[in-house]
């Protein structure tokens, strides 16, 4: 029973990253330069809170190499790639804890909306920053200023995904695909 969840799970990250790979490769809304606003992240939200940190992760870190290889002029991203994985473990550890030890549906809501605004903060203005300062020799306080406004729209974004999807994929029972949540198999399952 294990192995149909563990392919099943697999098929819908899969799907989840391609569906994020399109929507920002074809999907995007421009806005100034190569500043756009990326829709992907909507996914990687839902992917941080169906699976956690580690899937999260390396979801968000897969939607950003595998769009900026095949779809942009300026070749594979590190610096996007490595943003987008710290968003995707903070979120999702972040999310995995409010869900198994909080109950109060204020506080949970309250806390996963803070790591949001955090982490998308830090992985934009100071990690892509810094990255993209040091391998292009960029001055920082230009950087800053077009990542900032990258910032703003990736976290609009998060937060539309957060807060329209979550709470469908919660009614629907979908956050319990989390293999870590998974519920016990009975006695009827082990005998079979």
């Amino acid at each position: 029973m294990k192995n149909i969840k563990a392919v099943k799970d697999l098929c819908i990250v899969a799907v989840l990253i391609a569906l994020g790979v399109v929507l920002s490769a074809f999907l995007q809304i421009p806005i100034y330069s190569n500043i756009k606003i990326d829709l992907s992240y909507i996914v990687i939200i839902v992917i941080c809170y169906m699976y956690g940190a580690v899937v999260g992760g390396l979801g968000a870190m897969t939607i950003a190499m595998l769009e900026s290889s095949l779809f942009t002029s300026l070749g594979f991203s590190i610096s996007w790639s490595i943003a987008n994985l710290f968003i995707g473990l903070v979120c999702g550890l972040t999310f995995t804890l409010t869900r198994t030890k909080i109950k109060k549906l204020a506080i949970k809501h309250s806390i996963n909306i803070i790591t949001i605004v955090v982490s998308v903060a830090i992985a934009m203005l100071f990690i892509k920053t810094g990255i993209e300062c040091v391998l292009y020799e960029i001055p920082f306080e230009v950087k800053i200023a077009k990542n900032a406004v990258a910032f703003g729209m990736d976290l609009a974004v998060c937060l539309i995904g957060y807060s329209m999807l979550l709470p469908k994929l919660i009614r629907m029972n979908m956050y319990k695909l989390n293999s870590d949540l998974a519920e016990p198999e009975t006695e009827v399952e082990n005998n079979a």
